[in-house]
């Protein structure tokens, strides 16, 4: 009797564990054109300071990229693993977020896939399936993901144009150069499509560092 009972609990115990890390993985997920964990196109900051509290909800200008800042607010931006930029659709009352920023060396929140930052280009080939193509460095829409190659990441990305983003975009940073020599780097610096299968972006292999996940209300 007793040993069923123990058995009982410790099932239980299992299941409890497993509803947890379901609970955490979830609100830590990345759905492209629906949500950022529990931040939905339908999201107001009010809200936002009721889940997170308000220390951990900051407004401030939010920098998109070169010609293009707009009122936003910071969630937890004094945690690297959780910060997240919001610019809003509506910049009166602060609600239904346009697009959700996630920027930097490393994040929680991740896609189905595993897609992150800090994800290197080598494991986003790998979830993908297939090479895939992106813009050079060192300019505007530098390291900036164009087109998945018909492999599994593609539904990320419902079109093509760097300024008409589609659900979620990916931007690429080069990390370390110190030991390439520049010949080789000027090679995939400027305006140009480089293809994840070329030569210096295998050997440097450069990282995700900017994820921008647009949000459509239904």
């Amino acid at each position: 009797m007793k040993k069923y009972v123990f058995i009982v609990l410790f099932l239980a115990l299992l299941l409890s564990i497993t509803l947890w890390k379901a609970l955490t993985i979830d609100e830590e997920l990345i759905v492209p054109g629906k949500r950022v964990g529990r931040v939905t196109a339908n999201s107001s900051e009010q809200e936002l300071i009721l889940l997170f509290g308000k220390q951990n909800v900051i407004r401030d200008t939010i920098h998109v990229c070169d010609g293009y800042d707009g009122p936003g607010t910071v969630v937890y931006p004094n945690d690297e693993l959780h910060n997240m930029l919001i610019v809003w659709t509506d910049t009166k009352k602060y609600r239904y977020p346009e697009f959700v920023i996630i920027r930097g060396s490393r994040s929680a929140y991740r896609t189905r896939e595993g897609v992150s930052l800090g994800t290197t280009m080598k494991e986003l080939e790998k979830l993908n399936g297939k090479p895939f193509s992106f813009y050079g460095f060192e300019w505007d829409f530098q390291g900036l993901i164009l087109d998945w190659g018909g492999g599994k990441l593609g539904y990320q990305r419902e079109l093509t144009e760097a300024e008409d983003s589609g659900s979620m975009s990916v931007s690429l940073t080069l990390g370390n150069t110190d030991n390439v020599p520049w010949e080789e780097i000027s090679t995939i610096i400027g305006d140009k499509v480089v293809s994840s299968q070329d030569k210096t972006a295998q050997k440097l292999n450069p990282t995700v560092n900017n994820i921008l996940v647009n949000l459509k209300r239904k």
